[in-house]
């Protein structure tokens, strides 16, 4: 019995062990950190490069009516919506994300399967970096587009894409799911501040 316990021990390596983060999901299972699984999440590296890359943005303020994005990229558009195979978003809400990486995704990656914690500056594959977590929908730039990735159960919300400069935002409703009629006039100003993006 004890030469089992020993070779369990050998197993649960401290690097995977120490993949566990303290939190338990509400499945009642140990979820695994970002950091257990680099080619997915990416490593320290590619997090620092998120987050330079991730001060395009302002602000994003999530209301009922959708979400207003807030930037300064000259090539960001619309979000489109965006999905990675064996990976699902379980849910969002703030900040905090968990997705689940299935057994065939996990195999291809050479990570394990389960659910692991999600945060902004993570990647979602090596052209995915994670912008903004909001309530139940992860905004994330693949490549040099803007996408989302819904959490499980969760409708798309309505994108107001802002191009801000100093002083003041213009918010251009577009076309599409954007809701135009929202809108008195093409413009609408909105003070530079947010409740989401902290530099």
């Amino acid at each position: 019995m004890r030469s089992a316990l020993l070779l369990l021990g050998i197993l649960l390596s401290p690097s995977l062990a120490g993949a566990r983060s303290a939190g338990v999901s509400d499945r009642g299972e140990a979820m695994l950190s970002a950091a257990a699984c680099p080619s997915l999440f990416g490593g320290g590296a590619a997090r620092a490069a998120n987050a330079k890359r991730r001060g395009q943005l302002y602000w994003i303020d999530q209301e009922s009516g959708g979400v207003t994005v807030a930037h300064r990229s000259d090539e960001w558009d619309e979000p489109v919506p965006f999905e990675i195979r064996g990976v699902q978003l379980q849910s969002a809400r703030e900040g905090r994300a968990v997705v689940e990486l299935s057994a065939a995704g996990a195999a291809a990656l050479g990570c394990r399967a389960g659910r692991y914690r999600l945060g902004v500056d993570d990647g979602l594959t090596r052209s995915v970096r994670v912008l903004a977590i909001l309530d139940g929908v992860v905004l994330v730039e693949h490549g040099r587009r803007l996408a989302y990735v819904l959490a499980s159960g969760a409708r798309a919300p309505r994108w107001f894409l802002a191009w801000s400069a100093p002083g003041e935002v213009r918010v251009d409703p577009g076309a599409g799911s954007i809701g135009s009629d929202n809108f008195e006039s093409p413009y609408r100003r909105y003070p530079t501040r947010g409740h989401y993006i902290h530099h």
